[in-house]
C-alpha cells in the first residue's frame, strides 16, 4: 500500500506536478459514515463541493494575475531589471578599476606601517637588553634593603613589645580608678554631711557669741544674754537643709559620670 505525505497537483489540468510517499504493509483503520459498506454520499457530495470551489477559487486568482495586471506589471519588472544590467555591470567595472588604482598606494602604506612597526619592535629590544643590564644592581638594591629591614626588626619587636606592655599597664591603672570611683559612688550620706553641718554651725554660733562678749567687755557693757538661740536655729536649719541637697546634688553628679565612662 502506498501512503501518500505530499502530492502537487495542476489545478487546471489537474496533473500530479510531484508526490511524496512510501509503501506500507500494516494493520488500517477506516474512517466512514457507517453502514456496512464504509460509504457516505453525503461527506463525498461535500469533499466534492469544497474540492470544486477550491479549483474554482485557484482559476479566479490566476486569471486575475493574469488579465487584471499582475502578470504584466512582473514582466515590465523583469524587463526593467535586464535593462539595468549594463549599467550595473559598468558601475561594478568602474569600482574595481578604481580599487585597482589605488593597490599601489595601499601597498605603499602597509610598507610605511610595517617599517615603523619594526622601529619599534627595535625600540623595545634596546629596552629589554637594557632593563636586563640593571638587573643586577635592582637585586642587589633589594638585597641590602632586605638585610636593613633584617636589622631593624629586633628593635621594632622591642618597641612593640613596650608598647603593648605600657597599653597594658595603662588599662590597668584606668581600670583600678574606674573601680575605685563606682566603689565611692553613693558614699556621701546625709547623716555625715547634716553632722558636719551642724558642728560648723555650732562654732560658727560659739565664735560669733565670743566675739560678742568681748565686743561687750572692751566697752564696759553687759555681755548680751538673748538672741542667739532663735539665730542659732535658723543657721542650723539652713545649713541641715543646704548640707541634704548638696549631698544629694553631689550623688547625682557622681552617678552621672558613672554612666559617661
Amino acid at each position: 500500500m502506498k501512503i501518500y505525505t505530499k502530492i502537487v497537483i495542476d489545478s487546471k489540468t489537474d496533473e500530479v506536478l510531484s508526490e511524496e510517499s512510501f509503501e506500507y504493509s500494516g494493520e488500517v483503520s477506516y474512517c466512514g459514515g457507517g453502514g456496512t459498506n464504509g460509504y457516505d454520499a453525503k461527506y463525498n457530495r461535500r469533499m466534492a463541493d469544497i474540492a470544486e470551489r477550491t479549483a474554482e477559487m485557484s482559476e479566479e486568482a490566476f486569471d486575475a494575475w493574469n488579465i487584471g495586471g499582475g502578470r504584466a506589471l512582473e514582466e515590465a519588472e523583469y524587463g526593467a531589471a535586464q535593462g539595468l544590467i549594463p549599467f550595473q555591470s559598468a558601475f561594478e567595472q568602474a569600482q574595481l578599476e578604481s580599487s585597482t588604482g589605488l593597490l599601489p598606494f595601499q601597498t605603499a602604506l602597509e610598507e610605511e606601517r610595517i617599517g615603523t612597526g619594526t622601529a619599534q619592535t627595535g625600540f623595545e629590544r634596546e629596552q629589554i637588553a637594557a632593563g636586563s643590564e640593571l638587573l643586577p644592581f635592582q637585586t642587589q638594591l633589594q638585597r641590602q634593603q632586605i638585610g636593613a629591614e633584617s636589622s631593624l626588626i629586633p628593635s621594632r619587636t622591642e618597641y612593640e613589645k613596650s608598647n603593648i606592655q605600657f597599653g597594658m599597664d595603662k588599662n590597668k591603672y584606668k581600670s583600678d580608678l574606674m573601680n575605685k570611683f563606682y566603689a565611692s559612688i553613693g558614699k556621701n550620706t546625709e547623716a555625715s554631711a547634716v553632722g558636719k553641718a551642724r558642728a560648723d554651725v555650732s562654732s560658727a554660733i560659739s565664735s560669733s557669741k565670743s566675739t560678742a562678749v568681748r565686743d561687750a567687755q572692751k566697752r564696759g557693757v553687759a555681755p548680751p544674754t538673748g538672741g542667739f538661740g532663735l539665730e542659732g536655729a535658723k543657721l542650723k536649719v539652713g545649713a541641715i537643709s543646704g548640707a541634704r541637697e548638696g549631698v544629694r546634688r553631689e550623688n547625682l553628679s557622681e552617678y552621672e559620670t558613672g554612666l559617661r565612662l
